[in-house]
């Protein structure tokens, strides 16, 4: 009597388990969807213009830089070349991970500065097999770029991402910065023909490989199942 006193009990721990488990990943799941859909779409109404004009002047704080950015890092279809003095935002990051699980082809340029940085994410983009470009090869010199080329976006235009904000929490959210946005072809060639003559000067990062490396590879879908920042977060179920 005992012991079947026992396995029922032990049936319903586990079963209580399940459902609070799958109700978790059903929030998670839920609230990464909403955010997405959410960023798309503050992203087009701030930027598409009559006649489908893609086009807007930011300052940070004063506008929701990092939203509008996330907008259109999920809206892109095709191919995002960067180049990045530094990359520290988590939520960035996911976004391109996203972005590259998608099929999108994704190419980052970065300052070697940005590899000694506490926050950065430059060697688990690697790890997803993603290009990355480290620019040091000069030791009086910086690539201190901080622009975006999306090959098919908005309106599917090719659109220019450029300013002074760096891809970082404080860049996108507290600084005094400022962020242009443009779809004009003669713009768009420019910045993508200067990403290309910084590619060729210098060399990709290699993939890390073995234990050496503290982070570990995982996929997104596990990022938001087990990142606690986002349990953390003050708006955790939704904006």
């Amino acid at each position: 009597m005992r012991l079947s006193m026992f396995e029922n009990s032990t049936m319903v721990t586990t079963l209580l388990s399940t459902l609070l488990l799958g109700s978790y990943f059903f929030l998670v799941f839920t609230k990464t969807n909403y955010d997405q859909l959410e960023c798309k779409k503050y992203a087009r109404h701030r930027l598409v213009k009559p006649g489908n004009k893609v086009e807007g002047v930011f300052f940070v704080p004063d506008d929701p830089v990092k939203k509008i950015l996330l907008g259109l890092i999920y809206s892109e279809q095709w191919s995002i070349k960067a180049a990045l003095y530094q990359l520290t935002d988590p939520d960035l990051f996911d976004a391109l991970v996203d972005a590259h699980r998608r099929g999108v082809k994704i190419e980052i340029i970065t300052d070697k500065s940005c590899l000694a940085s506490k926050h950065e994410k430059i060697t688990e983009l690697r790890r997803y097999d993603i290009p990355v470009y480290v620019y040091g090869e000069k030791f009086y010199s910086i690539m201190h770029n901080k622009f975006w080329v999306f090959g098919k976006n908005l309106c599917n235009k090719r659109i220019i991402w450029s300013g002074s904000a760096n891809a970082t929490m404080s860049g996108t959210t507290r600084n005094e910065e400022n962020v242009l946005v443009d779809d004009r072809l003669d713009m768009v060639k420019l910045y993508d023909e200067k990403f290309d003559r910084l590619k060729k000067k210098i060399a990709p990062l290699v993939k890390p490989t073995g234990r050496s490396v503290s982070r570990s590879c995982q996929s997104s879908y596990l990022r938001y199942l087990y990142d606690m920042r986002s349990l953390l977060r003050p708006s955790w179920i939704f904006k």
